[in-house]
């Protein structure tokens, strides 16, 4: 069974295991260099490109469709601006208890300012390209004086109690 072997790999490679002269030599100046063959392997790029094409081939045979087909995943409108659709589906629970602090905060806003937020129409409008646009308010900031007003006072509390 040997011979065999090293029969099929003389035919295969061209030289002869027993061939030790081949294995090594030395050089000009008498070193000895021992010869070795690496095979090559794999590179870790090639077995991730193979990773991604059977995660690619199992969304596709799970869902469908394929994950590089992105001609869905954006339009544009009539002026040329790109949009980029996405979406995210909250878990159930999580959307339930937030359904649920809106409604709160929805009533404690009708006992304070009288009026529902849901009765008024006036926070949006669509544009003539059927656009919403939502119109939003915004508090103006303390001023600076206040805020050095709040720290002189600050600072007086803390020099008393010194």
């Amino acid at each position: 069974m040997l011979s065999e072997v090293k029969a099929l790999y003389a035919q295969k490679y061209g030289e002869s295991v027993d061939d030790e002269d081949r294995d090594f030599e030395y050089d000009a100046d008498g070193t000895l260099w021992i010869k070795s063959i690496t095979m090559p392997t794999r590179s870790n790029q090639e077995k991730l490109e193979d990773s991604l094409a059977e995660v690619k081939r199992l969304y596709e045979q799970k869902y469908g469709e394929s994950v590089d087909n992105d001609k869905e995943d954006f339009e544009y409108d009539d002026d040329g601006t790109l949009w980029i659709k996405s979406g995210t589906a909250p878990t159930r629970p999580v959307q339930e208890k937030l359904e649920v602090m809106l409604a709160e905060v929805k009533d404690l806003y009708e006992q304070k300012y009288g009026k529902s937020v849901d009765s008024d129409g006036e926070d949006f409008e669509y544009d003539e390209d059927g656009t919403l646009w939502v119109r939003s308010i915004t508090m103006p900031a303390r001023s600076n004086q206040e805020k050095l007003e709040d720290l002189l006072a600050e600072v007086k509390v803390l020099y008393k109690q010194k």
